[in-house]
């Protein structure tokens, strides 16, 4: 899935923190980043748990929109 952050000054954050919890993020373009939870399967349940660590994320840097683009899955949860 993609991420789009709207202050690209802190994708690389955002890549750091979800790194941190042991996703993947891939860093595309400069306003966001790619995202799979490694050995995922199951699409709907690796979405629901980005979005809460996404949530955190928003909390932590209150006033930045961050947003998924949940039909465009580039990286392979596999990965």
């Amino acid at each position: 899935m993609y991420i789009y952050v709207d202050r690209p000054c802190l994708v690389i954050d955002l890549q750091e923190f979800l790194l941190d919890v042991g996703f993947i993020a891939v860093r595309r373009r400069g306003d966001g980043l790619d995202v799979s939870i490694r050995g995922s399967r199951d699409t709907a349940q690796a979405r629901r748990v980005v979005r809460v660590y996404l949530t955190i994320w928003q909390a932590i840097h209150p006033g930045v929109q961050a947003f998924m683009d949940e039909h465009d899955d580039r990286v392979s949860s596999a990965a």
